[in-house]
């Protein structure tokens, strides 16, 4: 459904876009995570400008009408379309291959640094029919589409990046810092040898970032004069953080059905608790040596509390934030200020021990609050805390272990294993790194912790994790946010 601009909160709207660019700039232009992000608000402005489904010919509208790159967008890349068509069989080829030599797209210029003969399509479609049979040009029609400038960034960086989080091969290396598009050689390697030079494009960063700032300030001004339409779906209208528009029918009721809130976190502590138990019973069943065999299940059961206690801890701290917060990031100090993002919402790209540090700021009402420190960074029990989420992070993104070992002879055929190395334990908590001798004790220190951190939080917010019964009911929710 499409909604005119008087329904949007303009200043909410692009102020959120402005915050997700300057976050690109500050902590990851350069990386493939910057890529993804500057291509997905891209194709976000572009669905809230021309509605319908995702799409090239959508981006490459936004491209072309709403920055003032228009012109190089509209470019085609010479190089890139000679090199597509000479791996192409048929006759009509060779002479496109020749028409563009003339345009300068010939080897003899491969080695220019400076060297871009790219020119706009339709100047390139112009000269083509002075040249070439009408029939071989349309023939080719849509391959010299595939390389606009456009449609490469559509091909070649947005698809690739978002679907499979890789950047191609053959983008070009910026050696001199470029802020425009640009073609630079490389060497092809075969055998260990050198055996020929291409020459690759490439679209920097920077130039993606300038293109969206455009975008953005440009699709801004035509709303504000009101010679544009914002489209918003119907699921964005119910659920978007973005738009204010009204929920209520003409009795005042809220049309939307009432939601039913759930707490996730109550079964992983439930949990926690269950598997920190079973976990004692081998751990005294195994001391006896009367069962040797419940020696492997006390360290899977320990395990799984580890991992339990952590996945507890991120769920009710979001919960926390979602039932409690009163004050968005925007309102904190400078000095916890640095990467939050504007409002609460935004908070679910921070690691998960800085939304637990901000968690009594943001759920603190009044500025007074804020010249507290509620936890002590340096405090032994917080580093614990940080130590044990990278302790869940390497199960997560686990690795093979080296540890470091000594053996040592006593008697024939009888070794003796010592790996008592303080490198082969996590240095705080001295939980091994190695998953295979986890124990109970290490998971009673797991737990130990985490309720520390919890109780600290239930402290901070003046006891409201247990009033009212907050951390085991439910909620309905009758005017959804």
């Amino acid at each position: 459904m499409g909604k005119k601009s008087g329904s949007v909160n303009i200043g909410h709207f692009f102020d959120f876009f402005e915050a997700r660019i300057e976050f690109i700039k500050q902590a990851c232009l350069d990386r493939i995570e910057g890529t993804i992000l500057v291509c997905c608000y891209l194709d976000s402005l572009a669905g809230y400008r021309y509605g319908g489904a995702s799409g090239r010919d959508r981006l490459k509208r936004f491209l072309t009408e709403h920055t003032d790159q228009a012109d190089v967008w509209r470019k085609v890349s010479l190089i890139l379309l000679r090199q597509h068509f000479e791996t192409k069989d048929h006759p009509f080829f060779d002479g496109m291959i020749n028409f563009l030599n003339k345009l300068g797209a010939s080897t003899d210029n491969f080695l220019n640094l400076d060297f871009n003969p790219d020119i706009c399509i339709d100047t390139l479609f112009d000269r083509a029919r002075e040249e070439l049979p009408g029939d071989d040009l349309r023939q080719m029609q849509h391959d010299i589409h595939e390389f606009e400038y456009s449609s490469i960034l559509w091909n070649e960086y947005r698809n690739p990046s978002v679907h499979e989080t890789v950047v191609s091969i053959n983008r070009a290396m910026n050696l001199a810092d470029n802020e425009e598009p640009f073609y630079s050689n490389m060497n092809v390697m075969e055998g260990g040898k050198i055996t020929r030079t291409i020459t690759c494009f490439d679209i920097p960063p920077t130039f993606l970032v300038r293109t969206i700032e455009t975008g953005l300030r440009s699709f801004k001004e035509l709303i504000e004069k009101g010679e544009c339409t914002m489209h918003l779906s119907d699921s964005s209208v119910r659920d978007s953080t973005l738009i204010s528009v009204s929920k209520r029918s003409k009795t005042g009721v809220d049309s939307a059905y009432p939601r039913m809130i759930t707490k996730p976190f109550r079964p992983l502590l439930i949990d926690s608790g269950h598997l920190l138990d079973l976990a004692k019973q081998c751990h005294e069943k195994w001391q006896s040596l009367e069962h040797p065999e419940d020696r492997w299940s006390e360290t899977c059961l320990s395990r799984s509390c580890i991992v339990a206690c952590i996945f507890f801890l991120e769920s009710i701290t979001n919960c926390v934030l979602r039932d409690f917060a009163v004050t968005e990031p925007l309102h904190l100090p400078s000095k916890l200020r640095k990467k939050t993002g504007l409002h609460i919402k935004d908070l679910g790209h921070l690691p998960l021990k800085e939304r637990v540090f901000l968690t009594p700021y943001l759920c603190s009402a009044g500025k007074q609050a804020f010249s507290r420190e509620y936890f002590d960074r340096g405090s032994r029990e917080f580093q614990q805390m940080e130590e044990l989420i990278k302790i869940r992070d390497s199960f997560a993104h686990s690795r093979p272990i080296k540890r470091r070992l000594n053996i040592t002879s006593s008697g024939e055929r009888e070794y003796v294993l010592d790996d008592m190395f303080k490198e082969n334990f996590w240095p705080l908590t001295q939980i091994p790194k190695d998953i295979f001798i986890i124990e109970y004790s290490h998971a009673v220190l797991a737990k130990k912790i985490v309720d520390w951190v919890i109780d600290q939080i239930d402290q901070f917010l003046d006891g409201k994790l247990v009033q009212n019964n907050w951390m085991n009911s439910e909620q309905i929710e009758f005017a959804p946010k």
